[in-house]
């Protein structure tokens, strides 16, 4: 049997950091200045990594090691980071837990949002397009959106901007059923991105669950 994986933390940039970055681009849309959203921040279909090494949340600045944690060497040009490598078997087990939960719920929150485009006569590619249209002006003239297609670009967005609250609280309420909360689940995760002793602990788990 496949063993399940570790989805990336993408989840939740995608429903709050990029949530707010269509915000902005719906604002830029009704007015000529360039928008600012978060930093680092994923598309709306980006391709999703190696889930094994999942790749698109940005990791924490690094700060002074302490106890139970690991400054991790990283390719040439990334910024180190301080990783904790000593979780409970409980704790890792909640993680593994919570983070079924929240990749369900990035699931259908994807499938909502690609129903919204399409239900305004638009494919997700366009929405893409018209998106970075918004984000990047020099490319406004290749991307020739109609007054129509920005209309349904903003109604879409706007529809997003308003279930990004109730979306929230449904992570952060999945999170805390297992017993972590949101800064616990972030740390995690980025341990498990960075950390190969906690990588190997979690697919260990993984693979328990299948047998």
């Amino acid at each position: 049997m496949k063993t399940k994986q570790i989805t990336g933390y993408r989840s939740i940039a995608f429903i709050a950091g990029l949530i707010m970055c269509i915000a902005s681009s719906v604002t830029f849309a009704q007015q000529p200045q360039q928008p600012y959203p978060p930093d680092n921040q994923p598309g709306p279909t980006q391709p999703t990594p190696d889930p094994n090494f999942p790749q698109d949340q940005q990791p924490p600045s690094p700060g002074q090691q302490q106890p139970g944690k690991q400054s991790l060497p990283q390719d040439q040009g990334t910024p180190q980071v301080n990783v904790r490598e000593d979780y409970s078997d409980q704790e890792l087990e909640s993680f593994v837990n919570a983070n079924e939960k929240v990749a369900t719920i990035q699931q259908q929150t994807e499938e909502k949002i690609i129903g919204k485009i399409q239900e305004k006569g638009l494919t997700v590619d366009r929405f893409n397009q018209i998106l970075q249209s918004q984000r990047d002006p020099s490319i406004k003239e290749q991307v020739k959106a109609t007054p129509e297609e920005l209309a349904a670009f903003n109604a879409v967005a706007q529809s997003i901007v308003d279930e990004n609250q109730k979306v929230r609280e449904q992570i952060e309420s999945s999170i805390q059923e297992e017993g972590l909360n949101l800064a616990t689940y972030e740390e995690m995760m980025v341990a498990y991105q960075y950390s190969p002793k906690v990588q190997k602990r979690v697919h260990k788990l993984l693979e328990e669950r299948d047998k």
